[in-house]
Formats: C-alpha cells, structure tokens, sequence
C-alpha cells in the first residue's frame, strides 16, 4: 500500500478511535528499512490544541521470528504494564486492528516516548550519542539499563502471562532448548549449519542448574532502550520473541551481544561501559541471586542469533541482495564465536559479511534505529 494511502486511512481511523473528525496528521515519518517490523512515526493535533505522539506497527510480512501471534506482544505489555502498575518501563499500547484495509496489514499504535536509543548502525560503541557522554554519564545509562532488565525478571509470573508458554515453552530451559532446536531445523531446512547444530548438541547435553522461570524480553540490550535524558530507562522496546523461561536467557542475550561489538571485532570498551563481570555484578545485586552457568546461557545466545542469521539471508537471497551460494549463514561473527567456545576448527567469516559490518561501522546509519521517540522497533 502507497505511503500515502497508508496515511490517509490512519488519519480516518485514529479519528474513530479519538472521536476527533479528520485529525490532523504532523511530522509523518515513513521509514523504508528495517527487518523486523514496518514503523510509522506520527503526530495527531488534538483539537484542545496539544500534542498526541503516536507509533504505528505493522506486523512483518515474514517475520525472523516463529510465528507466534502478531498481538502476542501487546498482550504482553498489557500484561506487564497492570502487573507493575506501569512502573516497569514498557511502551503503552493504545490500540490494535487486525484487518489489513488500513496499512495493508494488522499493526498496532503505541504512545510515543521522548528519549535517546542507542544506534545500532553504526553501533553505540563506535559512533552516535554515546560516544559523546562523559564516562560517568556512560556509567549511569549501562546500570540504568541493566538493572532494569533484572527488575523485569523479578516481577512475580502471575496467570495473566501463561500465554506465553507455548511449543513447548513450560519455564524450564529443557522446554526452551526444544523450542530452539525446532525452529532451527525449519529455518535450515535448505541451508544447513553444522556448527549451529554442533552447539545446540552441545547445550541439550549440557547440565543446567534449576533456577526460577521469568518474563523474558527477548531482545534485551542497549540498542532497544530509550533513555531519558536523565540516563534512566524511558522504556524497553521490541517485544516480538517476548517468552518465560530462566532470566538467565536475557543476560546472555545483552552479554553475547556485548561481546560480538567488542572483543569480537576487535573495538575496545568506552570509558565507563562495563565489562562482562561488571555487568553480571551489578545484574546480580539488583535480581537479589547469583546467575547460573551462564556461559552456557551467552553460547544459547549466539545459536539463537546465528539462527536469525540464517533466515535473514534467506530473506536476502530471495531479494536477489546474495547469490543462492552464499555461504554468509554458516561464515559469519556469530558462528566463529560458536566455534571458538566450542574449541571446534575455526571459522572464516564471509566476505559479504564483513563488507556489511565495515559499512556498519563506518557510519551508514539507519536514522530509525536513533530515532530520539522511536517507542519500538
């Protein structure tokens, strides 16, 4: 559906929905790129004069994600919002539609929240905002975020989230792993990837300690905070793998990813940043107990990226973006880090990879992923 068509059916439909006849529609922004979801940012001119900031989400038309339930993340920020009493940050959920005739596919509306999001291209550690704090200032937005990520997985699981258990998902880390190993072997099944497959072997055989399941985000790490100006945590975005099973899932999402902007690409910590001990240090004062083998949890990390790897090129052999022999799923950061943990031969990273990630990080920013009021991605 045109840009335009889009805007003109919202305009009717946000009228619906605010008993306000043609509102006017301000500062429309219509972004072309991003894998995961199609984003429209928008302001509605009230007729008391003020202000309504809006974000408008459409569900992908293939998610890199198991199809789960488009909705199935609103219902969980509708969730965690009544559960804290809207004192955990998450985006506020106004309305959703589940026919395609306004934007061409089911979305939903978002309020809008002022702040600054790390940028995920070119990354934080290299280029954009933060690069320009004091390291103090850095400091303060890491625990910020950190322990915020411990207090979601202190709120207590209550009814209202056992949707959230599903194929297979019942809490534990055996569920969890299940889950993985089956939507590995659909998004495989043309381009196998021994050493995903060697890893999660690996992790099915491995010995997990029993620890208490929580909410999980599912993508947890810097890149989808918004910080208020304060350094505080505005609110946690991107909810489309949002699940229960150990919070030590999370952490080793944050901490993979840490890890796969540094020490793997060879870029040293700004001032103030914390390392990996730091991290777990202050992760753990504010969850109030110790994690548990989590290098085990970090390698569950890069098998679960290396996946999304996976079905991302995919995606772009299909866009004619990669010739059908590219080898860049099994030849990537992701998998030579599986390797090296694994103490398996080690891996050469694909070329088209790498000329990604220099482009990355040279400066070829996506301006959405810095957007200062993007409310989820």
């Amino acid at each position: 559906m045109a840009p335009d068509d889009i805007k003109q059916n919202l305009r009717g439909w946000l009228g619906e929905k605010l008993h306000v006849a043609n509102p006017a529609i301000r500062n429309w922004t219509f972004p072309t790129n991003g894998f995961s979801s199609q984003t429209f940012l928008l302001d509605i001119a009230l007729p008391d004069g003020s202000i309504l900031p809006l974000v408008v989400r459409n569900r992908p038309n293939r998610s890199l994600y198991p199809d789960e339930g488009f909705f199935k993340q609103t219902r969980a920020l509708r969730a965690l919002r009544e559960m804290t009493s809207g004192v955990l940050p998450v985006p506020e959920v106004l309305w959703e539609e589940e026919s395609p005739a306004i934007t061409g596919t089911p979305f939903y509306v978002m309020r809008r929240v002022p702040g600054r999001v790390p940028p995920d291209s070119p990354d934080y550690h290299v280029s954009g905002w933060v690069t320009e704090l004091s390291a103090d200032d850095r400091a303060r937005m890491a625990r910020s975020g950190i322990e915020t990520l411990a207090d979601l997985h202190r709120v207590p699981l209550r009814p209202e989230v056992d949707f959230l258990c599903v194929n297979g998902r019942d809490g534990s880390i055996g569920g969890y792993l299940e889950w993985v190993g089956a939507w590995y072997n659909e998004t495989a099944k043309q381009r196998r990837v021994v050493v995903v497959e060697q890893a999660i072997e690996h992790l099915r055989s491995a010995h997990f300690d029993v620890v208490p399941p929580s909410i999980l985000w599912g993508d947890s790490k810097p890149g989808n905070i918004i910080f208020a100006d304060d350094l505080s945590v505005a609110a946690l975005l991107d909810w489309e793998a949002v699940s229960i099973g150990p919070a030590e899932i999370d952490l080793g999402w944050w901490l993979m990813f840490e890890r796969r902007w540094t020490l793997e690409m060879d870029i040293p910590l700004l001032p103030g940043l914390p390392d990996r001990e730091q991290i777990i240090a202050i992760y753990e004062a504010r969850l109030g107990r110790s994690v548990q083998n989590l290098e085990l949890y970090e390698l569950l990390a890069a098998v679960t990226l290396a996946i999304i790897i996976i079905a991302a090129c995919e995606r772009r052999i299909a866009w004619g973006e990669l010739p059908p022999t590219s080898d860049m799923a099994q030849n990537n950061v992701v998998t030579r880090m599986i390797a090296n943990d694994l103490g398996l031969p080690p891996v050469e990273v694909n070329q088209d990879y790498l000329r990604a990630i220099a482009k990355s990080v040279a400066g070829n920013a996506n301006p959405d992923r810095s957007n200062p009021s993007l409310t989820d991605r």
